[in-house]
């Protein structure tokens, strides 16, 4: 559980801080003259913040679920990283809840950053 607990926390913040990355490059290039009122420090600090407490609930979230199932059979996974779905795979009991939860929350960190990064390279191109 552990090592879920830490595959899903950093793969989620990654996303954010990339997505965190973009705003700053938008900044930067379509209002460089507000780029240190836009991106003062306490800022960055907010958007870091956000990006760890993001990943840090999302995380807790899905290794919670997990902790709820029973697994009966086989113990091993045949798979480098200890992932959710092959997690799923060996429970005994259902796993509807885990999976409506993989579901919102996977949709929600793949939609929002994905989006977020395709607007503002698109402003950028667009002021370029």
């Amino acid at each position: 559980m552990t090592q879920l607990y830490f595959l899903c926390f950093f793969a989620i913040s990654e996303a954010y801080v990339l997505t965190s990355m973009a705003y700053d490059r938008y900044v930067a290039i379509c209002n460089p003259l507000l780029y240190n009122v836009a991106m003062s420090p306490k800022v960055c600090s907010i958007l870091v913040l956000g990006s760890y407490l993001m990943a840090f609930l999302d995380a807790t979230a899905h290794t919670g679920c997990m902790l709820r199932l029973t697994f009966c059979d086989a113990n091993t996974i045949n798979h480098y990283l200890c992932d959710i779905f092959p997690l799923l795979q060996l429970s005994c009991t259902s796993t509807y809840v885990n999976e409506l939860v993989v579901f919102i929350l996977e949709g929600i960190n793949i939609i929002v950053p994905t989006v977020t990064i395709f607007v503002s390279y698109g402003f950028i191109l667009s002021s370029i």
